[in-house]
């Protein structure tokens, strides 16, 4: 299995889990006739069509267990495969996708400048005499604009390289493979 269809097979996974909880949350609480204890209701469960809780927490359990396994199968072929960017040189996937994460981390602080207030200028403040005090922003919006669009390109590049290994790389089982 390649590491991209792992990816893929986790998020159905993962779907599949989020569907399973809240089966369980609606049938926490179950309404049984009168003249009926719980426990009669749970021996009668499929005729009064009731979803026992531990059974789904157990099918719950199970999915969990194979996400995890998968997840570490995934990071197991990512600290064992050794990649060549021009830039950088030889490194682990698992390296790249710390660089693309740090790299989303930036452009999510940058955007808060440029949205903050309708851009990073507060006009109030700008609008002072030479007496007072004033704050300044350090670089202009184009400047800002620049800085993000690098980090942009900078960060499609490495996912698109990160893909097609994905898309090629065998899944490992061990670090001994």
């Amino acid at each position: 299995m390649k590491i991209i269809e792992a990816l893929k097979e986790i998020n159905l996974k993962k779907n599949q889990l989020k569907r399973l909880y809240d089966i369980r949350q609606d049938n926490f609480k179950i309404i049984i006739p009168k003249n009926m204890s719980l426990e009669e209701a749970l021996i009668d469960f499929k005729s009064l069509n009731i979803i026992k809780f531990d059974e789904i927490t157990e099918r719950i359990s199970k999915l969990s267990s194979d996400i995890m396994i998968m997840r570490e199968k995934i990071l197991i072929t990512n600290i064992s495969t050794i990649v060549h960017l021009e830039e950088i040189g030889d490194i682990s996937l698992s390296r790249l996708k710390l660089m693309i994460d740090e790299i989303r981390s930036e452009l999510a602080q940058l955007n808060l400048y440029q949205t903050k207030r309708g851009g990073f200028f507060d006009s109030k403040k700008f609008m002072s005499t030479d007496d007072e005090e004033k704050e300044v922003a350090q670089m202009n919006s184009l400047e800002l604009e620049n800085l993000v669009q690098e980090n942009e390109l900078k960060k499609i590049k490495m996912e698109s390289i990160l893909d097609k290994i994905n898309a090629k790389t065998d899944l490992l089982s061990s670090l001994n493979q």
